[in-house]
């Protein structure tokens, strides 16, 4: 595992991000970025599909986590809530 991702690291990622020109290599590389940062925390696939850029079945992800064997509907909110939060978005959960 590689140790995580320093202030100065990220800051020096986004300056290359900004001053990169092609519209399809910037998205890549914030989306590599958020990634990086993301998977650190081990939320990658929450952060990813809060951006877009994978289809997530919100519904059905709350459904499953309501069912009693799991019983983590609270947890699951409150993750989604503060990642949503982290990049800016609305929750799925909430309007």
């Amino acid at each position: 595992m590689l140790p995580p991702m320093t202030s100065d690291e990220i800051q020096r990622a986004l300056a290359d991000i900004s001053a990169e020109i092609d519209p399809t290599l910037k998205h890549l590389k914030l989306a590599s970025l958020v990634s990086a940062v993301f998977r650190e925390r081990g939320i990658e696939l929450i952060a990813v599909a809060l951006s877009g850029q994978v289809e997530l079945d919100w519904q059905e992800a709350r459904r499953l986590a309501e069912r009693p064997e799991y019983s983590i509907l609270r947890s699951l909110e409150k993750l989604i809530g503060e990642v949503a939060h982290e990049l800016g978005k609305n929750s799925p959960y909430h309007s």
